[in-house]
């Protein structure tokens, strides 16, 4: 097989440059416009669908009639708020993979969760065997940090971090099995993992079976060395927020509320972008372009609590509807 040099080049830039990004600023480019157009698409569409659902729930209790009439024009709105932003959402998932598939080579595992009314959260999309559950945030460090910091949550390698952390939880892992057995492997370290990630499809490289034995019982966190936690929320921006937005998104005392959370993570260590963040000067691709599909992801939100639990008039239904006790029709 011939060698070619400027290949060799280019996969030593890759592997030594810090960013990992594996891209022509071009093709970043245009994986931006893509997204975009495609998010502008699902948007106009869920908008328009949940508003005339919204709409025709509206005329029916304005002309008072029956509840159980009122109910099946509900339970159609609700379903259509759902539906629509799980496909929505799900959207915009493929194409965070298909950003770090065309910047990295190797596709990441994706997870959207939302925060539920019991301050729980919940991936609406979970990855196929992946064990779906509600979570508390204080259980994972990730989790707990953005909340706490307002800023997203980065760990290059997991491992290195539950050995050296004595205060890292993370649910899926049996944290003090692993500080206790866990060897920290060569194969594990930036270069090499880079290298590996660079010239091989991780998953021919198969599961690190070492890590893999701590894992809690059910869970497949198991398998992954790098996660990436990017908060879904509208941050500071109370005094920009038009009256009744801020009463919506249930902004707290530092104007911020989480409605959810990106999370990304790879069975690669070394696999996200390593520079700075936690500012407006942020450096760190990776941070930059998932803070975009999260703001995109924060639209949907927003769009199906004004139009559901948020709504004035689906909140005055459920305190106590008074329609007509005649049959629709009579």
């Amino acid at each position: 097989m011939e060698i070619n040099p400027i290949t060799i080049a280019k996969t030593l830039y890759r592997v030594l440059n810090p960013t990992v990004i594996g891209a022509s600023k071009e093709r970043l480019s245009a994986i931006s416009r893509s997204s975009i157009c495609e998010f502008q698409l699902e948007f106009t569409n869920y908008h328009y669908t949940i508003s005339k659902a919204h709409q025709q729930f509206k005329e029916a209790t304005r002309d008072k009639l029956p509840k159980n009439q009122c109910n099946k024009y509900l339970t159609t709105l609700n379903e259509c708020a759902e539906s629509g932003l799980v496909d929505s959402i799900n959207s915009i998932k493929k194409n965070i993979i298909n950003y770090f598939s065309i910047t990295r080579g190797s596709e990441p595992r994706v997870g959207i969760h939302i925060t539920t009314a019991n301050n729980t959260i919940v991936n609406i999309l979970p990855s196929e065997g992946y064990l779906n559950t509600e979570k508390r945030h204080c259980e994972y460090t990730a989790f707990s940090e953005v909340i706490q910091n307002g800023i997203p949550y980065l760990d290059n390698n997991i491992p290195n971090t539950v050995l050296k952390n004595l205060s890292y939880r993370h649910a899926g892992i049996n944290i003090t099995e692993a500080k206790n057995g866990h060897k920290v492997k060569y194969t594990d370290k930036k270069i090499i993992s880079r290298w590996r990630l660079a010239l091989c499809e991780l998953w021919e490289l198969g599961h690190d079976k070492d890590w893999a034995k701590y894992a809690t019982q059910g869970t497949k966190d198991r398998l992954y060395k790098s996660h990436i936690v990017i908060p879904i929320t509208f941050r500071s921006h109370n005094h920009l927020l038009l009256n009744g937005l801020s009463s919506i998104l249930n902004l707290n005392h530092e104007n911020r509320s989480i409605l959810g959370y990106v999370f990304i993570d790879h069975q690669s260590t070394h696999y996200f972008d390593e520079r700075p963040f936690g500012d407006d000067r942020c450096s760190n691709i990776d941070v930059n372009v998932l803070y975009t599909f999260a703001d995109m992801i924060s639209l949907f939100l927003l769009t199906k609590l004004t139009y559901t639990d948020k709504s004035a008039t689906v909140v005055k239904f459920n305190n106590g509807y008074r329609g007509s006790r005649r049959s629709h029709g009579k």
